[in-house]
């Protein structure tokens, strides 16, 4: 939704306005009517709309020739996919263009046989029931296995792998670190040689660290 004529109007000179944005830009903004009728992305039934307004200056934006040259080799699928969605009035055009792709025919056929049915007069938005199919990219029969794509391969399935061995890895570094430190704490009351400080210690670090896996979620081979 358009806060003021001025995001409206930026709107169309981007060429950024969607079909949607039209619907609300002749309605909202009669004065941008006519810039609307010479918009390249209107669509068929809006600007049936437009001509039964009987306005001379919209009527003159409307007469004027499209600035789409379907005849240019260069236009792309994705340009066409956009044509396609907004300028039913091109489909000829656009089905004999070098680029159109099987699955944007398939589309604008069965939008075509859904235009028959519109009701001349009213704002609606005709062949946009569904967003026209961008082109499916597939891969060559012949194409090679590069190293990069055997990399690529073996680094999804070595993080797969990783994720459950840092899990392990974890658990035991907690617990062993649990370990050393109770022995250690232990060991200082024991003096100079180990003795039932020590063993205390060991025991109070391993069901420390025990715990601490517990309370994360990590859990060794044997609990």
């Amino acid at each position: 939704m358009f806060r003021n004529e001025d995001e409206a109007r930026i709107a169309l000179t981007t060429g950024t306005a969607t079909p949607e944005d039209l619907n609300e830009i002749v309605t909202s903004y009669p004065q941008l009517r006519t810039t609307v009728a010479a918009y390249p992305a209107t669509y068929p039934a809006l600007v049936d709309w437009l001509a039964n307004l009987h306005d001379p200056a919209v009527n003159q934006a409307l007469a004027a020739p499209s600035t789409v040259n379907l005849q240019d080799a260069d236009i792309d699928a994705t340009t066409l996919q956009k044509l396609a969605a907004t300028r039913l009035e091109l489909s000829t055009a656009i089905l004999q263009h070098l680029n159109c792709y099987p699955e944007l025919a398939t589309w604008m056929g069965e939008q075509q046989s859904a235009a028959s049915a519109k009701t001349s007069g009213t704002i609606k938005m005709l062949g946009n029931s569904v967003t026209p199919p961008v082109q499916r990219t597939t891969a060559s029969a012949h194409s090679k296995l590069t190293a990069g794509d055997v990399t690529k391969g073996l680094g999804g399935v070595a993080a797969e792998l990783g994720a459950e061995a840092f899990r392990q890895i974890l658990t035991w570094v907690i617990l062993g670190g649990a370990i050393v430190i109770g022995a250690l704490i232990g060991r200082a009351f024991d003096g100079g040689s180990p003795g039932g400080g020590t063993l205390l210690g060991v025991m109070a670090g391993f069901i420390t660290g025990f715990l601490i896996n517990r309370k994360r979620g990590y859990t060794a081979f044997f609990w």
